[in-house]
């Protein structure tokens, strides 16, 4: 996708049962030599954020998003997220103590582990079999400090051409059409594509009605596209918390 990593075929970070660690934080050289690192343990992606809004889910909610959000002198700072392919429950341990000996003299950065379970598009849902869920990691396995968080997080994504708007017009645009539904969610992020602005969002929610509260979200959404006069497909991503940690703890 550029910035010197090749683009993952769709669908292997988000195929489910999949295990995935993402790396948020602020632009830096840090960054180039932790990507370089994390190839050894398995294929890495670096993604840029050129436009964000938040969500009213972020004050519903404050000790989950202080969790996951990387911060710097107080203030919340997201430019960029590596993700990289966990092979299972092992190996994801021996990355997190490693990331987290890699980071210690890193501001502000925030280490998550996640596994996908679920995913809806145009086809349906996809969910993974209970057997096949990774056991979140405990306190006792890791070197570095452990972050509470609600038990799942939630993507909703589509693509928007680069002709109708700006990054941030862009999300904006959304962040008027979910405020007026009265839509729960943390935020909109806008990443830029060859041709399209990739647009994600991202939200928590417990177990109880998590794919009613999915759907509801769909319908809300699928309705924002056909308003845009957009006929693509609108993707949901469901991912179980493993780990949250931050850098320098």
């Amino acid at each position: 996708m550029g910035d010197g990593f090749s683009t993952l075929r769709q669908g292997v970070f988000d195929s489910i049962g999949a295990i995935h660690m993402h790396v948020d934080g602020v632009w830096g050289l840090w960054v180039w030599v932790l990507c370089w690192m994390l190839k050894l343990f398995g294929y890495t992606e670096l993604n840029k954020v050129v436009a964000f809004v938040d969500g009213p889910q972020r004050k519903a909610l404050p000790e989950t998003y202080q969790a996951h959000t990387p911060a710097q002198d107080g203030a919340e700072r997201l430019e960029m997220f590596t993700t990289t392919l966990v092979r299972n429950r092992k190996n994801a341990i021996r990355l997190l103590n490693f990331v987290g000996r890699v980071l210690r003299w890193v501001s502000g950065a925030i280490v998550e582990l996640e596994q996908t379970v679920g995913w809806v598009d145009n086809g349906g849902w996809k969910w993974i079999e209970s057997f096949n869920e990774v056991v979140p990691l405990r306190q006792s396995e890791v070197r570095v400090k452990l972050q509470a968080s609600e038990k799942y997080e939630v993507h909703h994504g589509f693509d928007y051409p680069k002709s109708n708007a700006t990054p941030q017009q862009l999300a904006d645009l959304i962040q008027t059409y979910c405020d007026q539904y009265e839509m729960s969610y943390g935020g909109w992020f806008v990443f830029e594509r060859p041709d399209y602005w990739s647009c994600w969002s991202n939200g928590f929610f417990p177990a109880e009605w998590l794919p009613e509260r999915v759907e509801s979200q769909r319908i809300l959404l699928k309705e924002f596209l056909k308003r845009e006069g957009l006929n693509g497909d609108l993707a949901t991503l469901v991912e179980r918390v493993l780990a949250i940690s931050h850098s320098g703890v």
